[in-house]
């Protein structure tokens, strides 16, 4: 079977943190070769995807400034019963949970991120709405924040 490449997080980040890693790598339990992008840019961040029209064009415009990304191949890695049965927790205790976890924690270290991000896509597409104003508000981590500027904390 030849090799199929996915996208683990099913989005892109700012670079210093990883998001959790979705199932469909993981759930066939086969044997995965992780591979990790690190980008070398001073400019312009690769995840500008939260723009839109001129303001995408001006920022693909600057994205012709040389830089580089680095291909880091790691060996292949292939889950076990010990790993299942040493890292089942009560947060992963699904098989493709462990595995998942697994190869992300493998990856932040030999990355050097920082850590991970557990904010779900709905919110950043939610900012993403905030951003292009087709939205007044937009809700993170209890605040709620207003295009006119203002700001309101959620109490318990």
């Amino acid at each position: 079977m030849p090799p199929l490449a996915i996208f683990a997080e099913g989005s892109v980040t700012n670079g210093k943190y990883l998001s959790e890693f979705k199932r469909g790598g993981f759930i066939a339990l086969k044997t995965v070769q992780p591979i990790f992008l690190k980008y070398d840019w001073n400019q312009i961040s690769p995840s500008y995807d939260v723009c839109r029209g001129i303001d995408l064009g001006f920022f693909m415009a600057m994205s012709i400034i040389p830089s580089t990304a680095t291909i880091n191949v790691l060996p292949p890695f292939q889950p076990t019963e010990y790993l299942f049965k040493t890292h089942t927790t009560e947060k992963r205790q699904k098989k493709w949970e462990v595995y998942a976890w697994a190869v992300h924690e493998i990856i932040k270290k030999q990355g050097g991120f920082a850590g991970t991000s557990y904010q779900p896509l709905r919110d950043k597409l939610n900012y993403q709405k905030f951003l292009w104003k087709t939205e007044d508000y937009v809700a993170v981590n209890g605040k709620t924040f207003y295009i006119d500027g203002t700001r309101t904390t959620k109490v318990d």
